[in-house]
């Protein structure tokens, strides 16, 4: 292990120059011991610049070998569904539990993969959302009409995100709202309606309620607010109340509720 960290800080030095030593010395260690080794006590000391180097270097990596390569090719066509479509889909959807499932997504404007993830906190009227892409935990307040929705339709939140993708292409296909825009290089079928688009709709339509306002968009959304709208937003406040305020105003006239 000492000729390991040898290497390791040689690499740093400038005597190694390939990124591929870095991997190797790597993968010179078991799985199942990598934070008992004596090189990943030894990375935990070194400066923020060497630190800084090995992550780039991890990410340059994962980056090459293992991101998801993902096709689109919509261009400028909308990525939200319409109201009519909405209104098509969940009038289609004969999966009780499913459609409760995609509803929760719309009002909440939710990832597929956060819905089993929703925490309903009692007496406070307020949803905390665990993010599967920031992995961070947010706040939604439970308002009218999404409230009603609840009280009427009792929660058994029940499904993966995988069968409910399936479940919403073979909707879509009933309903005739299963566009295909193109074909990936595989030749596999782009739809223009996925899951992630109730999601963009509800995100649209707040949009619209608050007149494009981009800290209130990017409260609802749970994007990073700093980069939506610049450093301005540390300063501003946007209380849950006011949300759920909005919120009400938006959605208290859904035709497919």
């Amino acid at each position: 292990m000492g000729l390991i960290i040898k290497k390791l800080d040689g690499y740093f030095e400038g005597r190694l120059q390939a990124d591929s030593d870095v991997i190797n010395i790597a993968e010179s260690i078991n799985k199942e011991d990598v934070e008992d080794s004596v090189l990943f006590k030894h990375i935990k000391d070194l400066p923020k610049w060497k630190l800084e180097a090995i992550r780039k270097t991890c990410t340059k990596a994962i980056t090459n070998n293992f991101q998801r390569i993902r096709e689109t090719k919509y261009g400028n066509l909308p990525r939200g569904m319409t109201t009519p479509q909405l209104t098509k889909f969940f009038s289609t959807i004969r999966n009780k539990e499913a459609k409760i499932e995609f509803m929760l997504q719309y009002f909440l404007a939710l990832r597929v993969g956060e819905i089993s993830r929703l925490e309903f906190i009692e007496g406070h009227d307020i949803i905390k959302v665990y993010s599967e892409k920031t992995n961070k935990t947010s706040f939604m307040p439970l308002y009218e009409p999404l409230k009603s929705f609840i009280q009427k339709n009792p929660l058994k939140i029940i499904h993966t995100s995988n069968y409910l993708r399936k479940v919403f292409r073979k909707v879509c296909a009933e309903a005739k709202i299963d566009l295909c825009y193109d074909k990936s290089s595989t030749g596999k079928p782009l739809y223009l309606n996925t899951t992630h688009s109730l999601r963009h709709s509800a995100i649209n339509r707040f949009g619209e309620q608050v007149n494009g306002d981009p800290y209130k968009v990017a409260m609802f959304s749970r994007h990073s607010v700093k980069s939506a709208i610049g450093v301005q937003a540390t300063y501003r406040y946007y209380s849950l109340d006011d949300l759920k305020n909005d919120l009400e105003k938006c959605f208290k006239n859904t035709p497919f509720i």
